[in-house]
This record gives C-alpha cells, structure tokens and sequence, in this order.
C-alpha cells in the first residue's frame, strides 16, 4: 500500500494513471467544457504561455472572451492537449449526445448530469453520499480499502489521526 491517505480534491492521486499521466509525447483530447467550472470559466485565458514561475505566465484573452485554450501545451508533461468542446453548452452537448450517440449511459436518466468514478473527490459530499446510497457496494469496498489503510499506518508507525475506524476515515473524506 503506497498511499497512506484517500485520495482528495487536492490529492488526486487516483487519476494518476488512467488520466493525468497518459499521453506522454501525444496529443490527448480531452471533454473539458466551460459549463463544467466556474473557476474554469473566469480564471483561465484563450491562450496561456505555462511557466513555473507565476510572474512569468502569459494569459491572452479573445474579445474579452476569458476561455480556456482549444489548443494546449503542457511542458511538464511534453504532450499537446485538445479541447473539442471546450465552449459547447450544456445545450450542445445533449443535442450532440442524443444525435450521435447510439447508448445512453443509464445513469443520465436517474438525474446525474456528469459520470465519472463513483465516491470521485471532485464531486462534493453530497453527490458523493447519494452515489454510496445508489451502490452501497462500492462503499463497502471503500470502508475495506481504508481499513486496510489504517493499519497500514499503523504497522509504519504513523498517527492515524482521530481515525480509530474506517467509518471514521470514509466520514473525513466525504467531508472534505
């Protein structure tokens, strides 16, 4: 057991190998949409120059237009990233789903609007709570990894916190 903590919106070590680490030296296209994110949405330009150094990052904007860029370039990771749909809204993209799309992921017709792993950090306590609700499998499955974890921790010597169960991690980290 590598990890010694679930993984967090600020630690999304879970996306590590099927998203953020694939494509090296490819160009990877990507669903990213402004729609998805208001931070996306206000704080990101049509072009952006990456640098290590903040003072040195340079965001262009389009006709006051604040957007994420169509084309990208992550120097960190050598690889080019493309943004199909990156100013579709929600609009377009359930007229392109319905037109072009042969199968419906089922889980769009009981009210979720994004699919993505089920107990996903990004997706806050309370989407988090009903997708344990619908499949309470998947949080059993959780409750034995983060047992495994806690005495994993134990057995290196680390303070398990104020967790004493793994009930006590899986409430902390749908918290969070």
């Amino acid at each position: 057991m590598k990890k010694t903590v679930p993984p967090t919106r600020l630690m999304r070590y879970c996306c590590e190998k099927l998203k953020e680490n694939n494509g090296k030296e490819c160009m990877v296209a990507t669903g990213v949409r402004w729609g998805e994110s208001y931070k996306r949405k206000t704080t990101r330009g049509i072009y952006e120059d990456v640098n290590r150094n903040k003072e040195k990052k340079i965001v262009l904007l389009n006709d006051n237009d604040d957007k994420r860029r169509l084309f990208e370039r992550c120097e960190i990771k050598a690889n080019t990233i493309i943004n199909p749909i990156i100013d579709f809204t929600d609009d377009e993209i359930w007229d392109y789903y319905d037109n072009e799309c042969k199968y419906r992921n089922p889980l769009y017709d009981i009210g979720f609007n994004r699919v993505g792993c089920i107990g996903c950090a990004m997706a806050g306590r309370k989407g988090r709570l009903r997708e344990f609700e619908l499949f309470p499998k998947y949080k059993e499955l959780y409750l034995r990894a983060f047992d495994r974890m806690l005495k994993h921790r134990e057995a290196r010597g680390l303070d398990n916190r104020n967790w004493h169960t793994a009930e006590d991690v899986f409430e902390w980290w749908v918290s969070k």
